[in-house]
């Protein structure tokens, strides 16, 4: 099957008009199948059948709580790492630590790891020390640290941008450059640059642990793993987990096209002038080919996540370039991702004791030791 055809099969079997409005919804309470199908107006037997669907048998879509970590009073930072070919399985070992939330394989101009690491406000030197000593360690061909805020999940816009007649996403490279350029400056979208530290207690970080795997989970299968009540889930849930902002919404991530013919990107953006984020970010939020994106602390720099059609890069990269000419972009840096061998961790949350977040200093020592003996690099 070509795959024009496969890509319209896909389309009209997954986006038909019933899907539509329910996936148009689902962000205004994704736990609540019930308020999501009172908004499209469908039964709600029919609601739920068709997400279960979706995310079981289908499985494009997948619900998680989007938690900000600041809250928690942890930063954030995301690797972007080049390996040495012959190291690759070792290297993945070194990045692994007890506050990594994500590694994923990837490819292309970066042969390695995308990883997502948090950790504690105040103690981030121990974290970049630790990567200034891979970086050294010459296991790495190229080691990029950058700073982020939390991940800002882009809400696509179904109703807008999917043609039901046709089967088809309404989506031009071209297009979209041009409305880059005369979108306007407004920062509304911008993810907020700076630490926001709440209160919080164990029970909180459990249920978050739980969310952050699956969204869905209810609180009668939350109380049975913490050990309440589900009136008393319920009460930390609204009281503590919505009430203090401890998460930013939740991560509706939906492929627009059939996995094996996504190409997945986690891409550095540059930019002339805050203007032109801003004008990036409202041009470019809604559209269906974007994942989430994070603003680069201190700096006119984006982190985007991107999942677009195999046959549509030629028109993407057309469109990056001249906004490029343009002068709207300064640069970009892209690493394609292979979310098959994307491994989440919860590891980071079994690490707050006593009211503070604990550091096992001991366990960076010993990889930065191991480092060494793969490359015979010592430091100072």
């Amino acid at each position: 099957m070509e795959i024009k055809e496969r890509v319209e099969r896909f389309t009209e079997e997954v986006f038909d008009e019933k899907n539509m409005k329910i996936l148009h919804y689902l962000p205004e309470d994704p736990r609540n199948f019930a308020k999501v199908s009172r908004l499209a107006k469908l039964p709600y037997e029919t609601t739920r059948s068709r997400l279960i669907r979706l995310i079981k048998e289908e499985g494009v879509l997948k619900i998680t709580a989007n938690v900000d970590y600041y809250k928690l009073g942890l930063s954030l930072y995301t690797v972007i790492a080049s390996a040495r070919f012959s190291l690759i399985s070792e290297v993945r070992k070194l990045l692994k630590t007890k506050y990594t939330l994500t590694i994923t394989r990837c490819y292309s101009g970066c042969n390695g790891y995308v990883v997502d690491y948090c950790f504690p406000i105040g103690r981030e030197e121990i974290l970049l020390s630790y990567l200034s000593k891979l970086r050294e360690s010459e296991v790495f061909s190229r080691l990029l640290i950058f700073k982020r805020t939390p991940l800002k999940i882009n809400r696509i816009n179904f109703l807008k941008y999917y043609d039901l007649n046709n089967h088809s996403w309404r989506t031009s490279f071209s297009e979209w450059a041009e409305e880059v350029i005369s979108a306007p400056i407004s920062s509304e979208k911008v993810p907020f640059e700076g630490p926001k530290i709440a209160i919080f207690d164990p029970t909180d970080l459990i249920i978050l642990r739980e969310l952050e795997v699956d969204g869905t989970t209810d609180f009668v299968a939350l109380a049975k793993i913490v050990g309440i009540t589900p009136q008393g889930i319920r009460y930390h849930y609204y009281r503590h987990i919505v009430g203090k902002e401890l998460i930013d919404g939740y991560d509706i991530s939906i492929y627009t096209y059939p996995p094996p013919l996504t190409i997945s990107y986690a891409g550095i953006f540059s930019f002339n002038g805050f203007d032109n984020l801003c004008r990036f970010i409202n041009a470019t939020y809604g559209k269906p080919f974007v994942h989430a994106y994070a603003k680069i602390f201190g700096e006119n720099k984006l982190l985007t996540h991107l999942r677009i059609l195999s046959t549509d890069l030629p028109e993407f990269f057309e469109a990056l370039d001249y906004l490029c000419e343009k002068r709207v972009i300064q640069g970009y840096f892209l690493a394609q991702l292979n979310e098959q061998k994307s491994t989440k961790y919860t590891d980071p949350y079994h690490n707050f004791s006593n009211g503070v977040w604990r550091i096992d200093e001991a366990d960076f020592m010993d990889k930065i030791e191991k480092a060494r003996s793969l490359t015979g690099v010592r430091f100072i």
